[in-house]
């Protein structure tokens, strides 16, 4: 079901005159959706697959003394690093050189490297360095994907996937078994560096808001559930104006939501009596 066909669902339904597909039927869309998705348990599947990457080299501790500049060789394909204080480095490669400025508590720093690379620690003010860890191999072009060097790999569920609510159980391995090392926190998955292979995970959806920019495209909801959309759709936008008549369309709604529950397809008349002999 599309935006759109929903609109002219809704209308049928309940609307003898015109309806604006506008922001106010676009409101009472997802509305209409998260109701159905926190009435029902929706549930995806995905697949990830890690590669481990282990660290060439690591330096847990590093204070920079301000006033004075200290440099220290790098090699590999990527390095990372946590930065406490306020100050500056230099990096220094074959492609020249660039200085980052900062002033953070515990923010990382990444970047990828031009085979042999000097960092310099410069700046008035002290500061330190932790977890400073050069990797021979990282598989990705992206900076955001080199390990923190911390010995884990994260994978953020809520960035991978829009429509991720949550974890319905925990993450499997290739052959199916619970992946006895994942530590699950805060929509993350949470693995040793040294751990290579494939990752499936179920997670409940959460609705993704349809928009009036492309009213053609599919609403994010299972097949099954579309005919409860326009029932509690109607029960929005009546609500305020026909309490009862959007009474009538709710009551409907869980009728509806029942049936479709235990595997049955349901359908109504579309009549409302009331005591002024609507109907």
């Amino acid at each position: 079901m599309t935006l759109k066909e929903l609109h002219g669902e809704t209308c049928a339904l309940a609307f003898d005159d015109f309806l604006a597909l506008d922001d106010r039927f676009l409101s009472s869309a997802y509305r209409a959706m998260r109701a159905v998705y926190n009435s029902r348990k929706i549930t995806a599947e995905k697949k990830f697959y890690v590669r481990g990457c282990l660290p060439k080299t690591k330096i847990s501790e590093i204070r920079h003394k301000g006033g004075r500049a200290e440099s220290l060789p790098l090699s590999g394909k990527a390095f990372s690093m946590r930065l406490y204080g306020k100050g500056n480095i230099v990096v220094s490669g074959p492609n020249g050189e660039f200085m980052k400025d900062f002033d953070c508590n515990g923010d990382y720093y990444k970047d990828f490297l031009d085979a042999d690379t000097t960092i310099t620690f410069v700046g008035l003010s002290s500061y330190t360095v932790c977890d400073l860890v050069t990797f021979e191999e990282v598989f990705s072009s992206n900076r955001s994907d080199i390990p923190d060097g911390d010995g884990f790999t994260v994978i953020d569920l809520r960035e991978a996937l829009p429509d991720f609510l949550s974890l319905d159980s925990m993450p499997t391995d290739a052959s199916g078994k619970t992946l006895t090392a994942a530590v699950v926190y805060d929509g993350k998955i949470k693995l040793p560096d040294s751990y290579s292979g494939e990752i499936s995970i179920v997670y409940r959806k959460r609705p993704m808001q349809p928009s009036l920019y492309s009213p053609e495209s599919r609403i994010d909801i299972p097949a099954e559930y579309e005919p409860l959309l326009p029932l509690y759709c109607a029960y929005y936008l009546l609500l305020e104006d026909e309490p009862e008549k959007a009474e009538f369309y709710r009551e409907e709604y869980e009728k509806m939501l029942a049936v479709i529950g235990r595997g049955f397809v349901y359908s109504f008349e579309n009549k409302y009596l009331d005591t002024n002999g609507w109907a």
